[in-house]
């Protein structure tokens, strides 16, 4: 799309009274117009609130947090 029908595209979203399930690469989009994200990923769902940035930081620490939860059961397998 060009920049006048992604704006069109935008406000009327923005005044849509629906849900709206997109898939798009626009950050810009998803940055301004979502407050949920849902991530299909391996398999599972995740479900993050907030627009972009924010499941961007909640993305990061769930992977932390898993992360951390391996290495330690790596670790514990390793003792015994």
């Amino acid at each position: 799309l060009d920049a006048h029908s992604v704006g069109w595209l935008e406000n009327f979203l923005r005044e849509f009274p629906g849900a709206v399930v997109t898939v798009t690469h626009d950050r810009a989009l998803l940055e301004s117009l979502t407050g949920w994200i849902v991530d299909l990923e391996y398999g599972g769902v995740n479900v993050y609130k907030g627009n972009y940035s924010a499941w961007l930081d909640q993305k990061q620490a769930r992977l932390d947090t898993s992360r951390a939860k391996s290495e330690a059961l790596q670790r514990a397998l390793k003792k015994e």
